[in-house]
C-alpha cells in the first residue's frame, strides 16, 4: 500500500495484493515498477504499472529487498498519483485461513505458525493427517486413561 499526505491526513492511494500471501516490503522503482517482497511466498516480484508481474525470484524468507542501482529504499521512484497507477487487488490466497484464525488464537501463535508454513509449506492432507493423529491421541487418553499414565510412570526419569 502506498499513502500520501493530503493536508493534516493520510490516504491511501495505492495497493497491490494480488496473489501475495505475506508482503513486507515494497519499493516504487525510478522506471514506475514496484518491487515487492513476499514472504510467504518465498519471492520478491516487480510489478509494472498494470499489476502485471515483469520479474520473480524465488527467494528463502525475503524480508526486504533493494535493486541495485536505484538508491535507497529506491529513491526517485514516482509516487502512485503522479505515475497514474490504480490499484490491483485480489485474492490473498494461502493466507485467507491463517487471517481468519486471528479471531480465535492469539496473533503469536498464528504468526509462528505462518513462519513455520512460509518455510515448511504442509500440504492440506498433511493438516489433515496430522489433526486426525491428534484427535485419536486425545480420544485414546479419555478412553484409557490408566494406559496414558502407566506410559508416562514408565517413561518418567
Amino acid at each position: 500500500m502506498e499513502f500520501q499526505r493530503r493536508g493534516a491526513n493520510w490516504s491511501r492511494t495505492w495497493e497491490y495484493s494480488a496473489g501475495l500471501n505475506w508482503p513486507r516490503d515494497a519499493d516504487r522503482l525510478p522506471n514506475g515498477n514496484t518491487l515487492i517482497t513476499d514472504s510467504r511466498d518465498n519471492e520478491v516480484v516487480e510489478v509494472n504499472s498494470t499489476g502485471d508481474v515483469v520479474w520473480r525470484r524465488s527467494v528463502p524468507l525475503p524480508y526486504e529487498a533493494e535493486r541495485f542501482g536505484s538508491g535507497v529504499e529506491s529513491t526517485g521512484g514516482p509516487s502512485a498519483t503522479s505515475a497514474g497507477l490504480d490499484s490491483v487487488s485480489g485474492s490473498s490466497g494461502q493466507a485467507t485461513p491463517l487471517v481468519a484464525t486471528k479471531r480465535y488464537l492469539p496473533d503469536r501463535v498464528v504468526n509462528a505458525v505462518s513462519f513455520v508454513l512460509a518455510r515448511y509449506p504442509i500440504s492440506p492432507a498433511s493438516v489433515v493427517a496430522v489433526a486426525f493423529a491428534f484427535g485419536a491421541t486425545v480420544v485414546w487418553a479419555a478412553l484409557f486413561p490408566r494406559s496414558l499414565r502407566s506410559l508416562v510412570q514408565i517413561h518418567s526419569f
